[in-house]
């Protein structure tokens, strides 16, 4: 792409201004810039489909080449914009962060944080190499992130090792998202030239086949061939005209021939399937299929520890850290069920039956959340205990952000995702709704007071699902956003049954550290801005928390 083509050096996008032309393809250009408002680089993503638009001689404004390129233009374009939109709704540690899409210059622009670190061919290509735990770690944890971005409806459509960055503490980053390719394709389908051979699927040669899913899976498995093998991978085409011919796969991946574990090898070989049908059709599938492997991996890519917070493999990875919880969950259901139980089994004996009628949602203990107790010796430098906001007993509104100080609780509880489930104290009838909810042949069927009993075995069931649904939040970094599913608010689902309850709290106490560590991150990034973003969600859960006192007192200099 020529010069005249591109956006000149100081060109201002609004608060942004441009410093440098980072790539360009046939369908867009990346630039990197800086934002003059927060004082913060940045990049900015223009759709810019070269077949179909110039640059006008202000060096600025973009329109069709001529009226009957416009109709597929402004086509592709709202596509952009729509598709710019969901990703910004979207926030995970493995992704990048994209912070705005906005209109100028006749064209549009994706506004996304300007990412660092180390392209991973530097890590997995000759003298270079990964071990098969590094090489776990980052497969886990990109697993992950395409399995938020899926489930946004949001498909990267272009991944390939080099748009894969190791950060300076070892997390893997997805870069790249192929916004104007994907739009530009939903206009008028794309060429075989543009296209990452190796990496696109076979379904992506095909103007009639919309990207989902299995596209990103197989080129995330084509980019793990590459790591392994250290070789570029055979073109789909190639690969299913020799299966329709009867001859081998020129592939050639055999998983007896490699010296990595089978699980790994196996995996690999799944998303490298020649047709999406041969693959598997969303990133869980095989993240459930490499789950024992993620108990057994304990080492990210290259890491580093900071003094007195927590490390990056405790809350930046959830496959890793859903699995460190593994021993816990199966014990953990079957001690506090039973402990619960007979707690309240005699704690309704020494009431009498009118303070039961009168308590129809009694709170009950119940099993861990996904996280896991706390255990090992404290951390050097340990904080003092955290005042966590619990909400009175009866006022149990969840909302989805974290309350302000004065904002009142509702009175209605959300299952474990969203749902809402009646509080009997409030709602007329509540209560046998609950009984009939209550599993036949249950204990209630042989108590007097079935309807009590009821409302017991749901609270319990209820609070095991907000636990487990906050331990999965937790480790996925979803702390007190987005609205409707985060731990902080499941968090404080279990406390509005349960007031005291003692893993809810600790749950609470963890997320207060998983920001204090985003802070410190953001600080050392020379992200100001993000840090106190991070810093306002952490006070609103925890107000008092002496780290937090400690971290307002050393932004206090940045915000002046």
């Amino acid at each position: 792409m020529t010069q005249d083509q591109t956006l000149p050096e100081k060109a201002q996008i609004g608060v942004y201004e441009i410093k440098a032309v980072l790539n360009a393809d046939p369908f867009g250009i990346t630039y990197r810039g800086w934002n003059g408002h927060l004082n913060a680089p940045v990049a900015l993503q223009e759709y810019f489909p070269a077949d179909l638009v110039v640059r006008h001689e202000d060096r600025h404004t973009v329109g069709p080449r001529s009226e009957s390129e416009r109709v597929a233009y402004e086509a592709g374009l709202a596509s952009f914009l729509e598709q710019g939109k969901g990703l910004t709704q979207i926030e995970h540690p493995n992704l990048v962060r994209v912070d705005n899409v906005l209109e100028a210059n006749g064209t549009a622009y994706l506004i996304m944080d300007h990412e660092g670190g180390i392209p991973l061919p530097r890590h997995c290509d000759p003298p270079a190499s990964l071990t098969e735990a590094e090489l776990n770690a980052i497969l886990l944890a990109l697993l992950e992130a395409l399995q938020k971005a899926h489930e946004s409806g949001v498909v990267h459509g272009d991944i390939n090792p080099d748009t894969i960055r190791i950060r300076s503490d070892g997390r893997p980053v997805l870069i790249g998202f192929a916004t104007a390719r994907l739009a530009t394709a939903s206009s008028g389908g794309l060429r075989q030239r543009e296209l990452r051979a190796g990496y696109a699927p076979a379904e992506q040669y095909n103007s009639g086949d919309r990207p989902g899913p299995a596209t990103d899976l197989y080129a995330l498995g084509a980019t793990m061939y590459r790591c392994i093998t250290h070789a570029e991978p055979v073109p789909a085409p190639d690969r299913v005209s020799a299966l329709r011919n009867g001859q081998p796969d020129p592939l050639g991946f055999q998983v007896g021939s490699l010296p990595y574990g089978e699980r790994l090898l196996k995996a690999v070989e799944w998303l490298l399937g020649p047709q999406a049908k041969d693959r598997p059709q969303s990133a869980s599938e095989v993240l459930a299929a490499l789950k024992p492997e993620a108990e057994e991996t304990q080492a990210t890519v290259k890491s580093y520890q900071q003094e007195e917070t927590p490390h990056p493999r405790d809350i930046a990875s959830p496959a890793m850290a859903s699995s460190r919880a593994g021993p816990w969950i199966s014990a953990g259901i079957g001690v506090y069920a039973l402990t619960a139980l007979s707690f309240w089994y005699f704690q309704l004996l020494e009431q009498g039956p009118e303070t039961v009628a009168s308590n129809e949602a009694s709170p009950l203990l119940a099993d861990q959340d996904k996280s896991g107790p706390s255990t090992g010796p404290p951390k050097k430098g340990a904080k003092a205990p955290v005042e966590i906001k619990t909400p009175p007993p009866k006022e149990v509104a969840i909302s989805s952000q974290p309350p302000s100080k004065s904002e009142p609780l509702q009175t209605s509880i959300p299952d474990a995702r969203g749902k809402p489930v009646a509080d009997s104290a409030t709602t007329p009838n509540a209560g046998t709704e609950l009984a009939r909810q209550s599993p036949p042949n249950s204990v209630a069927d042989s108590q007097p007071d079935r309807q009590a009993t009821a409302t017991t075995v749901v609270s319990e069931d209820t609070i095991k699902r907000h636990l487990a649904a906050a331990g999965e939040d937790a480790a996925a970094l979803r702390l007190t956003t987005p609205a409707g599913d985060n731990a902080y608010q499941h968090y404080q689902a279990v406390l509005a049954i349960a007031p005291g309850h003692t893993q809810a709290r600790e749950g609470i106490e963890r997320i207060v550290d998983q920001y204090v560590w985003l802070i410190r991150k953001a600080v050392q990034e020379g992200r100001p801005d993000r840090a106190r973003v991070y810093l306002n969600r952490a006070e609103a859960v925890s107000p008092s928390a002496p780290s937090l006192r400690s971290l307002r007192e050393e932004l206090a200099p940045a915000e002046r």
